[in-house]
C-alpha cells in the first residue's frame, strides 16, 4: 500500500525527483500565483458570501412563517434545508469524483444559488422563500468541498498545493466577514441590500467558472500542442517547473 501511495504523490508531482518535497518558496509562489489558485479563491470567497448569508437569514423566514413558535422551535425548523444541503455535500463531489469532473457541477449549482437569491428579492411571501432556502442549500454548500479539492489537484506540488489552500481558504473566509456586515438592522425585514449581494455573488462565481474553465481547456490544448516544451528544453532542474512542466495538464 505504501508503494501504490507514493505512486500515486509522484504521479500528481510530474518531474519531481522525491515522493515528498520540502518547503520551499518557489513552490509557494507556483502555488499562489496559480491562475486555478486565484480563481478559485475568488469563488470560495463569494461563495462564502452566499452561504453565511442564507445562514442569517433562514431564521427571518421561518418566523414569517411560523411567527407563534419559539425560537427554539424555530431554529428546528431551519434543519430540514440543511439536511438536503448535507446530502448534496455528499452526493456531489461522490459523482465528481466517479466522473473526473468538478467545473461542470458548480457550474449548475451557481444557478440553484442565484435562484434562491431571486426568489428572496422577487417575493415577501415566506413559504416561497423557505423554498429558495432549499435552492441555496443544494448549491452553495457543494463549494466548500468541491473548490479545496480542485484547487489542490490543479498544483504540481505539495508546497504549491499547501500555499494555494491556504489562499483559497484565507479568502473563503473574508467572504464570511463580507456577509456579516451585509444584512444590516435598517435594512429589515427583506433585507434586499444583503440578498442582493448574494445574487450578485452568484452570477460572478457562474462568470469566474466559465472563465476558468475557458482557460484550462485552451492552455491544455497548448500543452498538447508542445508549446510548454521549450521550458523543459531551458532548464536542468525540471522538478521545479511546477505548473510549467510540458506534462502538467489542467484537471476540469
Amino acid at each position: 500500500m505504501s508503494v501504490l501511495a507514493e505512486l500515486r504523490v509522484r504521479n500528481e508531482n510530474l518531474g519531481a525527483p522525491v515522493a515528498i518535497e520540502k518547503l520551499n518558496w518557489r513552490g509557494i509562489k507556483q502555488g499562489v500565483l496559480a491562475p486555478s489558485t486565484i480563481i478559485l479563491a475568488f469563488i470560495f470567497g463569494f461563495n462564502n458570501v452566499t452561504v453565511q448569508g442564507v445562514a442569517f437569514f433562514t431564521p427571518t423566514i421561518i418566523r414569517g412563517i411560523y411567527p407563534g413558535k419559539t425560537t427554539v422551535q424555530q431554529q428546528l425548523l431551519t434543519v430540514p434545508a440543511y439536511i438536503v444541503g448535507a446530502f448534496f455535500v455528499l452526493a456531489v463531489p461522490y459523482a465528481s469524483m466517479k466522473l473526473q469532473k468538478r467545473g461542470v457541477f458548480l457550474l449548475g449549482a451557481a444557478p440553484m444559488v442565484a435562484a434562491g437569491y431571486i426568489v428572496f428579492l422577487a417575493t415577501t411571501k415566506p413559504q416561497a422563500r423557505y423554498a429558495g432556502v432549499f435552492l441555496i442549500n443544494i448549491g452553495a454548500f457543494v463549494f466548500g468541498p468541491m473548490v479545496t479539492a480542485w484547487t489542490s489537484i490543479n498544483v504540481a506540488s505539495d508546497t504549491a498545493r499547501a500555499s494555494a489552500l491556504g489562499l483559497v481558504v484565507m479568502l473563503g473566509n473574508c467572504g464570511g466577514l463580507i456577509s456579516t456586515w451585509s444584512y444590516v438592522a435598517t435594512d429589515a425585514p427583506n433585507y434586499p441590500i444583503g440578498n442582493g449581494l448574494n445574487l450578485a455573488c452568484a452570477g460572478a462565481i457562474f462568470i469566474l467558472l466559465l472563465v476558468l474553465l475557458t482557460f484550462m481547456h485552451r492552455d491544455n490544448k497548448k500543452r498538447d500542442r508542445g508549446e510548454y516544451d521549450h521550458f523543459l528544453e531551458e532548464t536542468t532542474t525540471p522538478e521545479l517547473l511546477g505548473n510549467n512542466h510540458p506534462a502538467f495538464r489542467w484537471r476540469t
